[in-house]
């Protein structure tokens, strides 16, 4: 979605999972292989949501042709962004899920984020 803030995503392959296709698009965007914890199904665009835990890697910005370089940003930033729709719409319908999975329990708003949530659109 041009113009909004994304995260790895595309549509499986034919005889791909999503889970599958999840690795594929982490590692082709950033160059990261992860293992990618599936979240929930957002109904409403037919995707699947994982989050994946990259620790302190830096994810490489692998194709620079289809996106710009990858930036974390803070929780407290997320919600400002959220609040201005400025993310894609899995990523602020599911912002709270997304928090509570992914949040460590008292780690504090100012921190970047080192966890990506992945969408994959099933075929």
């Amino acid at each position: 979605m041009e113009g909004l803030i994304q995260v790895p995503c595309e549509k499986v392959d034919l005889g791909e999972t999503s889970y599958q296709a999840v690795c594929r698009k982490t590692r082709e965007e950033t160059g990261l292989h992860t293992v990618p914890v599936y979240l929930i199904t957002d109904k409403s665009f037919n995707c699947d949501l994982y989050t994946t835990d990259i620790g302190e890697r830096i994810p490489k910005w692998m194709e620079p042709s289809k996106n710009r370089p990858w930036i974390f940003y803070t929780w407290a930033e997320w919600e400002v962004l959220a609040n201005q729709a400025e993310l894609i719409p899995s990523l602020i319908t599911f912002k709270k899920d997304i928090k509570r999975v992914i949040c460590k329990k008292g780690k504090q708003q100012e921190y970047p984020i080192h966890k990506i949530t992945i969408i994959e659109y099933p075929t």
